[in-house]
């Protein structure tokens, strides 16, 4: 729970810093109110102990902030931060309602509408703890009660029903966001991610059949998008994806191949940052020695770059790298 809060706060902060970046100077007066009621809301976020019932006081503020400058380009960080208040006051169902109306009317606006959408998946992680479970139990208790004889259904055997229609909406509810988010904004963080995060929907599900389906999606996605977008950014992205894919099925030469891939073919690019290529050469050597036990994979990929780019930065290292995977060998090899 403390995790999900300290998320939600940086989100609140982020957001603000980030758009209060892009506000006009005639904007200041939006700027400074915003910036008052944002300072109480996360003052009374920082209490743990604070009464839901106590955020109460925070909505109106943010309303009549929307009210008083409808045209202010600070206009999303209210709409986001009265729908914050509901997912702390813990009423997810209206939070999504207002994250989902914050959507519409900014649909022009794919950063937000993606930070949104990220809000969204999280309200759904802030529910799942078992006393906000219990906490929307109670509250249909009176429902429950009309619908079912007690003389017929155990306590028991209703929680579990209960539970298991809640994980079920939780389920669809995510899903949803993340197909919107491949079908909308494809190039964004979440977009790209999704078809990755969508397996791992049905892992979490233990759906197996569906999450290879679910795996087998995600490598066409990704093979599309860095068709697509060709030298990019998100082609490097896109690959580092694929990659991940098929090391969730096991198949971790292709995985390998993938990324040797990005290491050459990006190496003069300025997208594959040194840290980024360090990265890259443990994932392939873990890989390689660890699951495969096979040294001679990443020796082949590290001499075909320094073929390829004699005169690359990298190279020392590369050579270093080299020179130790010869001298483990040894240890890689059948003992007697």
């Amino acid at each position: 729970m403390k995790k999900i809060v300290f998320i939600l706060i940086s989100f609140l902060i982020g957001l603000f810093v980030l758009l209060s970046a892009l506000t006009p100077e005639n904007n200041f007066v939006a700027e400074k109110q915003l910036w008052k009621i944002n300072k109480k809301f996360y003052a009374m976020t920082k209490k743990s102990d604070l009464p839901s019932e106590n955020f109460d006081q925070i909505i109106p503020l943010y309303e009549n902030f929307i009210h008083k400058f409808p045209k202010s380009s600070l206009l999303p960080q209210a709409y986001i931060f009265l729908a914050d208040v509901y997912l702390f006051k813990k009423d997810y169902a209206t939070a999504r309602q207002k994250y989902e109306e914050t959507i519409q009317k900014f649909s022009d606006q794919p950063t937000v509408v993606v930070k949104t959408m990220n809000r969204i998946i999280l309200s759904y992680g802030k529910e799942e703890t078992v006393a906000s479970v219990f906490d929307r139990q109670n509250k249909i208790n009176q429902t429950v009660e009309n619908l079912y004889d007690p003389t017929d259904m155990s306590g028991s055997t209703m929680k579990k029903m209960f539970i298991a229609s809640y994980k079920e909406e939780k389920f669809y509810g995510i899903l949803k966001v993340y197909q919107r988010a491949m079908k909308e904004f494809p190039t964004s963080s979440l977009g790209l991610q999704a078809p990755l995060l969508i397996a791992k929907l049905y892992y979490n599900q233990k759906k197996p059949k569906k999450t290879t389906e679910a795996l087998d999606k995600a490598i066409k996605y990704y093979q599309n998008i860095a068709q697509q977008h060709k030298n990019s950014l998100i082609d490097l992205q896109a690959q580092e994806l694929l990659a991940t894919c098929y090391s969730h099925q096991k198949n971790l030469r292709a995985a390998i191949n993938v990324l040797a891939e990005v290491l050459i073919r990006f190496a003069e690019s300025p997208y594959l940052t040194p840290k980024k290529a360090l990265s890259i050469v443990k994932v392939i050597n873990t890989f390689a020695m660890f699951q495969l036990k096979d040294v001679d994979i990443p020796i082949e990929i590290y001499q075909k770059f320094i073929t390829t780019y004699p005169n690359h930065p990298f190279n020392q290292f590369l050579k270093k790298v080299i020179q130790r995977l010869h001298d483990s060998t040894e240890n890689l090899s059948p003992q007697p």
